[in-house]
């Protein structure tokens, strides 16, 4: 995630917490606390939020204020059965699923020990361990081993290890999602989701909503326009393109849907 604009996420995130919760949360910031805190949305989930220099509060921010995971298309909640989260990060984003759409059982994909750690959390104070199964590691479209840079929300799979990178399983995701329908597909994993959708395997999932962040980078500069006719030629409609840039690398989220 890490997108630009949200320069102050705390002013708003509050305002959407319970008042005990928002109590809470004030003392705890003004106290510069170092453990984590648990609070909880009004009319919605609990989450676990680390101290800085952790990210939780912007990608939460991102999640529940923004709202970047609502679809634009409406998606009836009771017909959202299965849900697919490719990049689950620490968590936030199957909460937001798993309020939105009670009926959904979720498939989570993360290979970061410390976002695994936050997921069992954020899983555990919303009693969630029954309806998500989490898959320890990257997607790919073979089983392996790769590397992660160690940058929060923002770490990413590299082929070579270097000082700092962590050597994560990676998973073929076409083998380990298997053939069941897809309700909603889910896809934030830093550059990986190019790998995913241009092999041949990914027209046979047909997720009825999909929302991807794509990711140009010097060897793929234009991806973005490669991944948006990959979705056309397969037959889905892009609804909703939003773009970003940092230092001049470009990326964005883009909703698509089966014509």
């Amino acid at each position: 995630m890490n997108r630009p604009g949200s320069t102050a996420p705390t002013l708003y995130l509050r305002n959407l917490m319970r008042p005990v919760s928002r109590v809470r949360y004030l003392v705890w910031r003004v106290a510069g606390a170092k453990r984590s805190l648990t609070v909880q949305l009004s009319g919605g989930p609990r989450l676990v939020i680390r101290p800085a220099p952790a990210g939780d509060l912007s990608v939460a921010h991102e999640i529940f204020v923004q709202e970047l995971y609502r679809s634009p298309r409406p998606l009836a909640s009771e017909s959202v059965r299965r849900i697919v989260d490719v990049g689950a990060n620490v968590g936030y984003a199957i909460s937001y699923f798993a309020h939105s759409f009670p009926a959904a059982a979720i498939v989570a994909f993360e290979p970061h020990p410390a976002h695994l750690s936050q997921i069992a959390q954020n899983l555990a104070a919303n009693r969630l361990e029954g309806r998500v199964t989490i898959v320890p590691a990257a997607a790919g479209v073979a089983t392996g081993q790769a590397f992660l840079t160690d940058s929060g929300e923002a770490s990413h799979l590299v082929v070579e290890a270097k000082n700092g990178q962590i050597p994560v399983p990676v998973v073929d995701f076409f083998a380990t999602v298997g053939e069941g329908p897809i309700d909603l597909l889910k896809m934030d994993c830093e550059g990986a989701e190019y790998d995913l959708l241009i092999d041949d395997r990914f027209a046979t999932l047909n997720p009825r909503g999909l929302v991807l962040e794509w990711h140009t980078s010097r060897e793929r500069p234009h991806a973005d326009e490669a991944i948006c006719a990959r979705l056309t030629n397969l037959g889905f409609v892009i609804e909703k393109v939003v773009e970003y840039s940092i230092e001049g690398n470009r990326f964005g989220l883009l909703w698509a849907y089966p014509s």
